[in-house]
């Protein structure tokens, strides 16, 4: 009888493992959960700190998008496309108000992959740098603008055929003339401030790429890979511009990257166009490389924004800064210097007409 009281019953053994496996179960929930809720905490954490480490350049980023949007106007043009002594057909557009006479003739160039509708050339033709009795229009390079390139040519970002022939067409027609080249249109610009005969009385570049390989490849050692979207988009603007059917290479931009897509690409075209194969390192020099090696042969000003998040500070060529007059602005991200900026365009109109006087 007492023996009972000892020994449990046979039902209630497997309803006590039961309720050890249960709770076993529930502990080990639990523990995955906290394990879950730890690692989403260090990767919060991990984001939290980098995002810190990079304010600089997020804050670059939030105002450039800013001014994409804010500062965007949708003007009308009057196209008007030429042809330059080696044949290669280039536009560009003058806005109506623009006079095709004047004392003063702003030439603006946009980046290698963008038209006179990108955010900074409406933010600049619209500010109170150019007067009204002044003139303005913006200059594409063949492929750009509204031409597609008939033939593959051995010119990279850096080519100044096209624009050295625009400027001695109006040359009689101003009393001077000044360039503008926006992020990787500053290059020809600067490029053609170092020929013996620069044709326009003076040069500037805003947000201007050095060489353009530094730029691309610091964007692939990021985590946020901007090199990614610029390769699809350079593919979209080869496509639009004729040489997508000139130089055989990928149907599709992949992988779509610098050294995936938009590097390769760039080779093969100067391969097709010499006939021989040579690095991109090699062509470098003389076709990407947009700093200025020499002192300019003209008045010559370099703007760039501390916090760019595209052409960040440390891929520039610092050695070869004084050459030129540099403006580093505090704010206006990639190109939005004239938005974010009040007094930036009246800076850069006294310096022009500083210039335009020597």
């Amino acid at each position: 009888f007492g023996s009972s009281f000892i020994r449990p019953s046979i039902s209630a053994v497997p309803m006590a493992s039961s309720i050890v496996a249960s709770r076993r179960a529930l502990l080990l929930r639990l523990y995955r959960t906290i394990g879950q809720q730890r690692l989403r905490l260090l990767f919060f954490c991990a984001v939290l700190v980098r995002t810190w480490l990079h304010r600089r350049w997020w804050k670059g980023l939030l105002e450039t998008l800013l001014s994409a949007m804010l500062s965007f106007r949708w003007l009308r043009y009057d196209r008007e496309k030429l042809r330059s002594l080696g044949g290669h057909e280039y536009c560009v557009w003058w806005p109506p108000s623009s006079p095709r006479s004047a004392k003063l003739c702003w030439v603006l160039v946009p980046g290698g992959m963008s038209s006179g509708r990108d955010f900074y050339i409406t933010s600049l033709g619209m500010s109170p740098a150019i007067a009204r009795d002044e003139s303005w229009v913006v200059f594409h390079n063949p492929g750009q603008g509204g031409t597609r390139c008939e033939s593959v040519s051995a010119h990279g970002l850096t080519r100044t055929d096209c624009l050295s022939h625009f400027l001695r067409h109006i040359r009689e027609q101003f009393d001077s003339i000044v360039v503008v080249g926006f992020s990787a249109g500053g290059m020809p610009s600067m490029s053609l401030a170092q020929e013996e005969q620069p044709i326009a009385d003076a040069f500037i570049s805003v947000c201007s790429p050095d060489r353009i390989r530094l730029v691309f490849e610091d964007q692939a050692s990021w985590w946020l890979r901007v090199d990614v979207f610029f390769a699809v988009w350079f593919h979209l603007c080869m496509r639009a511009g004729g040489w997508f059917e000139l130089v055989p290479f990928k149907n599709f931009p992949w992988p779509p990257t610098w050294e995936g897509y938009m590097k390769p690409f760039s080779v093969r075209s100067f391969e097709i166009a010499t006939g021989r194969h040579r690095s991109f390192e090699e062509l470098e020099a003389e076709h990407f490389d947009g700093s200025l090696r020499m002192p300019p042969k003209a008045p010559c000003l370099r703007i760039w924004c501390v916090d760019d998040p595209i052409v960040t500070t440390r891929t520039l060529e610092h050695g070869r800064l004084e050459h030129c007059e540099v403006w580093w602005e505090k704010s206006g991200g990639h190109c939005g210097q004239f938005y974010w900026s009040p007094d930036c365009a009246q800076r850069l109109r006294e310096w022009v007409l500083r210039a335009c006087k020597k």
